[in-house]
């Protein structure tokens, strides 16, 4: 089920921006938004049937270099799975909104279809934000960041015509990516402290490191990150 809750919105991004010339504009939005309340359903039956063990469903390889291994998976324990059900609820939401919204929306005069593009990149949006809070490592936690802040540059320069839309998305991008770096390098540190990327074995090994100040920095610099990235020192 985790799984599936992962994945929902990124299908429904693919149908609405990949098929919406096959199922019309108006079945691309609500295909989207469609997947968007079932990720939300399936979160609330997850969180009601969780007993607060944690769980890790393994998806695939993705980084082996000498001593560096880190693999895509789904870490499940309270607080991801409280996360999820917010995400996904916030998601459904969203685009229910957006449905009514982007109907009433005569901002684009050039005969383009927009609709199915910005259901696309809210749905890609909802998985990237899922990835990141069910990751089990380090480097899966930088792409579900790296992902989240692509998506929001798109949401935000939606309206590619408007000054405003574009300066805000810029600013966005240069503070969030100020974020990644201050992140990537307490990543950098703990991988040097450590010799490992996934969060158990991170975790047991840094009860083994002597040097607390150096733990400590890497802390920070990841607190850091997380507060650029999330906007909160915009």
């Amino acid at each position: 089920m985790d799984t599936i809750i992962l994945f929902a919105p990124f299908v429904g991004a693919l149908i609405a921006g990949l098929t919406w010339r096959a199922i019309t504009e108006v079945g691309a939005q609500w295909a989207a938004t469609g997947f968007a309340f079932f990720a939300a359903a399936l979160a609330w039956v997850l969180w009601a049937g969780f007993d607060g063990d944690l769980r890790q469903s393994y998806l695939l390889d993705w980084v082996r270099s000498g001593t560096l291994d880190a693999s895509i998976a789904v870490r499940l324990d309270a607080i991801s799975v409280q996360m999820m059900v917010a995400i996904t609820s916030v998601s459904a939401l969203a685009h229910l909104y957006a449905l009514g919204f982007m109907e009433r929306d005569k901002s684009f005069d050039d005969g383009l279809s927009f609709r199915p593009r910005f259901f696309a990149y809210l749905s890609l949006f909802t998985f990237a934000m899922l990835l990141l809070v069910v990751a089990d490592g380090l480097l899966q936690i930088l792409l579900g960041l790296q992902l989240a802040t692509v998506m929001a540059y798109l949401l935000i320069n939606f309206r590619t015509h408007y000054k405003n839309a574009n300066a805000a998305a810029i600013k966005t991008v240069v503070i969030t990516m100020l974020g990644h770096g201050a992140m990537m390098l307490g990543v950098a540190g703990l991988y040097l402290l450590t010799d490992a990327v996934q969060l158990d074995d991170v975790f047991a090994a840094l009860l083994d490191v002597s040097d607390s100040g150096a733990v400590m920095l890497c802390a920070a610099l990841i607190g850091l990150g997380a507060m650029a990235i999330s906007a909160q020192i915009l």
